[in-house]
């Protein structure tokens, strides 16, 4: 198990910084476009590569959220029960996280196969096939991530320390 959850780290780690490569792509790119209008010009992939960058940050930086169990949640009723039926709100709740993670990881491995190798309007190094795939595969990550979690719910060795529900 120490083996695992340090792989977890060097894993969480890396997804953190990809999110910081990713936020800095939005912010120079869209900096870029800025400066490049206001000398009359106009830049079409920008939009573009904002756009899936944007896409990219959002599920990228939820597989270390799952992992912690930091997602956004108004615990206001869930603290009010007894800590038994809490563990199994928590668990049943992380379980439906869990499905709607491998199902959103099933619809794009689905739209993967369907559209081919048709290639985004200004991105040519990447096609939507590809970009579905990887979705994909971040979907079974977080889909991990969130077992993981409820593992350690079941277990009661969940990481507390940045939690605000403590």
């Amino acid at each position: 198990m120490k083996r695992l959850n340090k792989f977890l780290d060097i894993l969480e780690k890396i997804c953190m910084e990809i999110c910081v490569i990713l936020l800095l792509v939005i912010s120079l790119s869209i900096l870029y476009q800025v400066i490049v209008r206001k000398l009359g010009y106009s830049v079409t992939w920008v939009d573009e590569t904002a756009r899936y960058a944007m896409i990219l940050l959002v599920f990228v930086g939820t597989i270390p959220i799952a992992r912690r169990g930091e997602h956004i949640r108004i615990l206001s009723f869930v603290e009010m029960l007894p800590p038994k039926i809490r563990k199994v709100t928590e668990t049943v709740t992380y379980l439906i996280v869990t499905a709607a993670a491998l199902v959103f990881s099933y619809c794009c491995f689905y739209a993967a196969s369907t559209v081919g190798s048709v290639r985004f309007s200004m991105l040519t190094f990447i096609t939507m096939e590809q970009f579905y795939y990887l979705l994909s595969g971040i979907g079974l990550l977080i889909a991990f991530m969130v077992i993981m979690y409820i593992a350690g719910i079941l277990t009661d060795d969940t990481k507390k320390e940045g939690r605000e529900d403590d």
